[in-house]
This record gives structure tokens, C-alpha cells and sequence, in this order.
């Protein structure tokens, strides 16, 4: 059995869900799964994911319910703090995101209009290709800070932080109505 598919029954997750999570297909991820070796990148995105799962586990353990009210009434504020933090950290990752996304595609459309020009313009200046290639040179290293690995781990941590949202508040709510049960 590969190394992904055991990744992915280790956290329950089908491969359309781990497709989803590392920014590929889950025709991708079958393939890579009936292979010995992956991609560096991919294993990378994989490793900090185990990275991610294994801390909320250790989150949701620690955030286990407490018996007594006056626990219980602390811990509802905690997971209320956390979901608030969680929330924001959230909507700055999403805003980043976009952000992102954005800049990814103003920067291929950057790229198709240099590589036009170039070819339009070699006739009238010889020092053209120089010029647009200095330019592209500076435009490659944008476009790996923003391009798709560097979206991928965002989504990753997007849809990370999601789950540990909707997580925590079916914990306070849980924990609401028991909070209530044993105050009456």
C-alpha cells in the first residue's frame, strides 16, 4: 500500500477529499496512490497536512469536556475565544487567497502580452528580447510565490481551519446544552 493511501485511511479521508485538499484531481491522486514515488511538491503539501491533523487532534483532546459547571462555563468561553480567532485567522486567509488568485492571473496575462510583444516588436528593436526577458525573469520568481503550490497550502490551511470551526462549535454547542442540563 503507498504512502498516500495510507495517508488518507489513517485520517479517513477519500481521494476526492485529499484531491481537494492538495489542489489536484482525484484521477491524479488514484495514480499517484498505485505508485511507489511522488512528486516532491505533493509529498511536501502532504507532510504539512499530517502536520496540521496531528495539532488539531492534539487541540481536540485537550478541548475534551469538562464535568464540572464552573469547568464547563470555562471551557465555553475558551471554545467561544477560539472560534472568534478562528474565524478571523479564516476570513485573512481567504482575503489572502483571492489576493493571491488575482495576482496569479494578472501575472500569466503578463506573461502572454510579453511573449506577444516580443514577437511583434523584434523587428523594430533588436534589444526587445533582452528587455522582455529581464522582465519575465522578474515575473517567474512573483509567480512561484503566488502560483499553485503556494494556493494550495492556503486552501489546505483554509479548509484545515473550517473543520476545526465547525468542530469547535458543534463542541459548544454540545457543550451548551450539557452546561445547561446540569445547571437546572
Amino acid at each position: 500500500m503507498s504512502w498516500i493511501k495510507n495517508f488518507r485511511l489513517r485520517y479517513g479521508l477519500t481521494q476526492s477529499q485529499l484531491a481537494r485538499f492538495a489542489g489536484v484531481t482525484r484521477n491524479y491522486i488514484a495514480l499517484l496512490e498505485g505508485r511507489s514515488e511522488i512528486p516532491a511538491s505533493l509529498e511536501r503539501l502532504l507532510v504539512n497536512l499530517e502536520i496540521e491533523f496531528e495539532s488539531a487532534s492534539a487541540i481536540q483532546e485537550a478541548l475534551a469536556p469538562q464535568s464540572h459547571p464552573v469547568q464547563q462555563q470555562k471551557r465555553l468561553s475558551q471554545l467561544l475565544n477560539a472560534i472568534e480567532k478562528k474565524k478571523a485567522q479564516l476570513d485573512r486567509l481567504e482575503k489572502k487567497l483571492a489576493s493571491l488568485e488575482i495576482r496569479y492571473a494578472n501575472l500569466a496575462l503578463f506573461q502572454r502580452v510579453c511573449h506577444s510583444w516580443k514577437t511583434k516588436q523584434q523587428d523594430h528593436d533588436p534589444l526587445i528580447k533582452l528587455k522582455i526577458d529581464f522582465l519575465l525573469a522578474e515575473k517567474k520568481v512573483e509567480m512561484q510565490i503566488c502560483g499553485p503550490e503556494a494556493l494550495s497550502v492556503i486552501r489546505v490551511s483554509i479548509i484545515r481551519l473550517r473543520s476545526e470551526v465547525e468542530s469547535s462549535e458543534y463542541e459548544y454547542q454540545k457543550l451548551s446544552q450539557t452546561y445547561q442540563n446540569t445547571t437546572l
